[in-house]
Order: C-alpha cells, then sequence, then structure tokens
C-alpha cells in the first residue's frame, strides 16, 4: 500500500477511507475488470460460497472495480476525473467501480451511511452535482440559473435534513442523493465486503454441458425491424437503435419485441446507459430518462457523431463551419475542444479518452487537452471504426482491418477479413468478444483480434454497428437485427 501511497493522497481531498476498502486495495492493487460471467478474483474471508442478494439486478451493471493504481493517476491530477464524481465530493464518498454506462459506484465515508456503496445516476439533471459539491460557497454570476433551480429542488429536502448553511455534512449530501425527488443515487451494499461478495457469488462458473453450450454459441436469428437503423445500443434491459434514412427511434426488449417512437431528424447516434438514452440527428442532441418514450433536446446544431469515452464523458463532432468536436463531463453542457481539420468522426472509448478520425488519421481526444493523432492505420483510406480492446490493442476498420500493439507506432493487416471495408467494431464485456462487420458480414474474435470466424448468416444490408444485450450479440443490418449468442 505504501507503494501507492493512497493514504497520504487522500488527505489533500479530505477522504477518510473505509478499512475494507484498503483491505483489498493491498490484496488486489489492480483492482479487477468486470466482464459478464468472468469469475473475480478470491479475497480471503470475503468470497465465501453463498446466494447473491435478492433484487442485486445491479451486478451485471457493474464493468470495473477501480484500483489503487488507477485512483493514484486520477487523484495526483490537477483536477481529477473520477466517472463523473465531481473531485469536491471525494470527501463525502470516494469511487470504488465504475458502471456499463459509466456511472460511479461509491463508497460513504462518514456519518450514519458510513461504508455504505452507492451508484450514482449521472444524469439526474443539469448542474445537479456541481451544485451539490459547491453548497456552502459563493456562487458566479453565471451560474445563477443553476443555484436558483438547484435551491427550488433540494432546498426544501435539505431544511428537512437540518442543513442551515455553510459546507454541508456527509449525511446531508448522502441524504440529497437518496432521496427519491432526485434519485441520484441508489443504495447496492451496506460495505465494500458485501459488495464484493455479491459479485464474486454471482460470477462464479456454473457446471454446463458441453454440446448444449456449442448449440448455443452457434446459435443465430434474426429480427426484422420496422425502420432502417445504422446505430445500436444496450443497456442491461433493452436496446435501442436508429438510422439516417429510418423514420423512427426503436426500442427492442430482451425478448427482440420491437417498440417504435416517430423519429423526421435521420439518427447519428445512440446511446443508452444506466436507464437513460441519448440520440444524436441532424438536428441535435436528444435526452430520454423513460426508456425512450419521451425525449428533451440538450443541444441544437447538427450532430455528425458521438461517443463515450474512457472516462465515461460525451463527446460529439457537430457541423459549424468546419466539423467541431464537442466535450461534456456531465452529458449536458458542451465545450469545443481543438483537434484535427477535415471531416471529423468520434467512434468510441480508448486510449485514455475517445477514439474519432479525421479521414485516414485516427485522433484520441481527451477533456482540456487538443485531440492529438496517434497514427495513420490505411494511409488515403478513410477510418470507418476503431476500437481499444480490454487489452489496450487498436484495431481501426478502413478498408481493411488493421491492428496495432504499439499505439499506433505501426499497424497490419488483418488479412482474414480481405478489403471489402470495415464499417463497424465493437467488443462485449461478457468473454471480450470483438465484431467486426465487413459489408454484408459479420466476423467474431476471441482472442484480441489476432484472427476472426464468419458468422453464418445471410444479410440483405449492410452491417453497421453491434452491442451486447443479455448474453446476445445484436448487429444491425438495415431493417434487420441479428441476434447472435454467446
Amino acid at each position: 500500500m505504501a507503494k501507492h501511497g493512497i493514504a497520504a493522497l487522500g488527505r489533500p481531498h479530505g477522504i477518510q477511507w473505509n478499512a475494507d476498502w484498503l483491505s483489498f486495495l493491498k490484496r488486489w492493487p489492480e483492482g479487477a475488470r468486470v466482464s459478464g460471467d468472468r469469475p473475480l478474483p478470491p479475497w480471503p474471508g470475503v468470497t465465501t460460497p453463498g446466494k447473491v442478494p435478492e433484487g442485486a439486478d445491479w451486478i451485471d451493471d457493474v464493468a470495473e472495480i477501480v484500483g489503487a493504481s488507477d485512483l493514484t493517476k486520477q487523484l495526483v491530477q490537477k483536477r481529477p476525473s473520477l466517472h463523473f464524481w465531481d473531485q469536491r465530493l471525494l470527501r463525502h464518498a470516494y469511487p470504488v467501480a465504475r458502471t456499463v454506462g459509466g456511472d460511479p459506484i461509491v463508497q460513504v465515508t462518514s456519518g450514519r451511511h458510513a461504508g455504505h456503496i452507492l451508484r450514482v445516476g449521472h444524469e439526474s439533471w443539469d448542474g445537479f452535482f456541481e451544485q451539490l459539491a459547491t453548497l456552502g460557497t459563493q456562487h458566479r454570476a453565471d451560474d445563477a440559473d443553476d443555484y436558483d433551480e438547484f435551491q427550488d429542488e433540494a432546498g426544501p429536502v435539505l431544511r428537512r435534513l437540518r442543513y442551515r448553511g455553510g459546507a454541508p455534512s456527509t449525511d446531508q449530501v448522502v441524504g440529497v442523493l437518496l432521496h427519491r425527488d432526485f434519485d441520484g443515487a441508489t443504495r447496492l451494499a451496506r460495505s465494500f465486503r458485501e459488495f464484493y461478495a455479491a459479485l464474486w457469488r454471482a460470477r462464479q462458473p456454473t457446471p454446463a454441458v458441453g454440446k448444449a453450450k456449442q448449440a448455443k454459441a452457434a446459435a443465430v436469428s434474426i429480427v426484422e425491424l420496422p425502420s432502417s437503423a445504422r446505430s445500436i445500443s444496450a443497456d442491461r434491459e433493452r436496446a435501442y437503435a436508429g438510422g439516417p434514412f429510418g423514420n423512427a427511434f426503436m426500442v427492442v426488449g430482451v425478448d427482440g419485441k420491437v417498440t417504435t417512437t416517430p423519429w423526421s431528424s435521420g439518427i447519428t447516434g445512440v446511446i443508452g446507459a444506466a436507464g437513460s438514452v441519448y440520440v444524436s440527428d441532424l438536428g441535435g442532441l436528444r435526452a430520454s430518462s423513460d426508456g425512450g418514450r419521451r425525449f428533451s433536446t440538450v443541444m441544437k446544431g447538427k450532430v455528425k457523431s458521438m461517443a463515450r469515452d474512457a472516462h465515461g464523458g460525451l463527446w460529439l463532432a457537430v457541423e459549424k463551419q468546419g466539423d467541431t468536436l464537442m466535450f461534456s463531463r456531465d452529458w449536458r453542457k458542451f465545450a469545443p475542444v481543438s483537434g484535427p481539420s477535415g471531416k471529423l468522426v468520434v467512434l468510441g472509448p480508448g486510449a485514455g479518452g475517445a477514439l474519432g478520425a479525421a479521414f485516414d488519421q485516427l485522433f484520441v481526444a481527451e477533456p482540456g487537452k487538443s485531440a492529438r493523432v496517434i497514427g495513420t492505420p490505411q494511409p488515403d483510406k478513410r477510418i470507418n471504426a476503431a476500437l481499444a480492446t480490454a487489452k489496450g490493442t487498436l484495431l481501426a476498420g478502413a478498408a481493411s482491418l488493421m491492428r496495432s500493439t504499439d499505439g499506433g507506432k505501426t499497424w497490419r493487416i488483418v488479412s482474414q477479413l480481405g478489403n471489402a471495408g470495415i464499417s463497424g467494431l465493437f467488443q462485449t464485456w461478457t468473454d471480450e468478444i470483438i465484431v467486426a462487420m465487413s459489408g454484408k458480414k459479420i466476423w467474431l474474435s476471441r482472442d484480441d483480434g489476432k484472427s476472426f470466424q464468419a458468422v453464418p448468416v445471410t444479410l440483405g444490408d449492410i452491417a453497421w454497428s453491434a452491442n451486447e444485450l443479455a448474453g446476445k450479440i445484436l448487429v444491425v443490418a438495415g431493417s434487420q437485427l441479428v441476434r447472435i449468442a454467446m
């Protein structure tokens, strides 16, 4: 533990680390990547056989347990980015994990909720966490609207919690987060030991008949969609899809049932996370907190593409006089970021930020910095897709699929897929399967992109985008939704 200096690093932020969290870091300083049914490392005295707690539907939503190394790197930064959790709230709770959608899972430091594990929903409302973090301090003039809104909404709750001004107590902060009017957080466990034990039990392997497992892996089905789609995203309950040439936004259930909402402007991107869904189109960015039934406008403008980054922020490529990169930590307030010139597209998380492309150049965009080019995978060939794998390998899809194991310095072609053009790339959280889409073909890799196998399916359109839902890989190809059992 001395190596990482966690205890010393916490002092400037007023962090009181809980003993069970420090005990975990001492044994597993690198944390743990939580992926589908992958078993977690044992923790003597904590990971014992037993039942998973009833109602623990949050288990499938956990993507990563933060390690000491990751936490140390973030805390030494001038303004640490801790998965949406404002650094000024660290004295009340600190991140111990994150969800698939990028939401922080935090442990409360003190008070009557000390040690409790909360999943924080970053989409509560615009400015909520910043106002909560600065409660009791003088606010700027340009902050007046957010401050007034916060006081109108949270003031009555704070008064019931006996807040009288100045810096709030941890009990008061947590009380606001857990209040039903805000849905700012959900209690998952009463200690980190309890939290980890539930995850460990849920991921213990169960005996399976070999032939049955092979039959499941080969199962492929197609659902006919009522509208054309090029983008698909999913949370743990449903998938969301839409496209620039379709006339509807679609929600797909675990059973394959499709419901639609009419959409007049061409959809350019869809992201579902923690019960909310964001849709970009040629008129702007819109958000829904009720599963896609009703939407509100977040910003106006011609949004050409959008993607999450490695820390849970949201990036947009917006067409103004020229293409412009826009970034938001809270998915509400966006600021421009300088980057390469030309036609820009943002593609997904990786390399410490968000991967994007400017024709044949692959770049990484990070908050507070100019986007930097990290390589030219295939000179003079437009990049349509890019992926940073769980093991750090870079994949870029242009005329061919290109692969780099040294951060983009050198590239090699994955010859198996030919040169028909790569239209999409995705990696599942379960088993870390890489999905590559090339024309009307779908390819799967289980060895970090070294080799691929074609999925036996006949498509009527180009396969564009993939995601994962309830043990199945979902791929959209025009008006077809392909479901592949893992």
